[in-house]
């Protein structure tokens, strides 16, 4: 009897110390509590890659080496800043040359672009050049200026 209450009580303490923490870091001496909605909004410079879809049973984006993350700056030698130049820049065109960034390095390749039957032409991309929402904001230092926000 007395060995299962060892047991127990050794397996509790074991527990214990590998949830809860030792240490515990603080990184200001204040920080106030909010609660007050904010709103955001996230400009880029170029147009975002936030998708890559099947055209006609091919990926011309994918085929071309455009990933998920890769910031489209030009296209055919014409600088694109949102999604209107984008569409007007490959508007009537059967391929063309793209200039991107990814990472911290430029990049420039040759798409192929498919007309359906509407006579529109499509990349395989799915593409953002902003984005915006609301948040609440939950906590400020003001020592610091820091932040925090929790988005919906």
């Amino acid at each position: 009897m007395f060995f299962k209450i060892l047991k127990r009580t050794s397996v509790f303490i074991l527990l214990t110390f590998l949830v809860f923490p030792f240490t515990v870091f603080a990184y200001s001496d204040h920080v106030i509590p909010g609660g007050e909605n904010i709103g955001i909004e996230l400009n880029s410079k170029g147009v975002i890659v936030v998708g890559l879809y099947k055209v006609n049973d091919t990926y011309p984006a994918k085929d071309a080496g455009i990933k998920i993350g890769d910031i489209i700056t030009k296209i055919n030698d014409k600088t694109v800043n949102n999604i209107d130049e984008m569409v007007s820049a490959i508007a009537n065109n059967d391929s063309v040359k793209i200039t991107y960034k990814r990472g911290i390095s430029n990049n420039e390749t040759t798409m192929n672009l498919y007309k359906d039957s509407n006579n529109i032409y499509k990349t395989g991309l799915y593409v953002k050049d902003s984005i915006t929402g609301i948040g609440t904001l939950t906590f400020i230092d003001p020592e610091t200026k820091t932040f925090g926000a929790l988005g919906h």
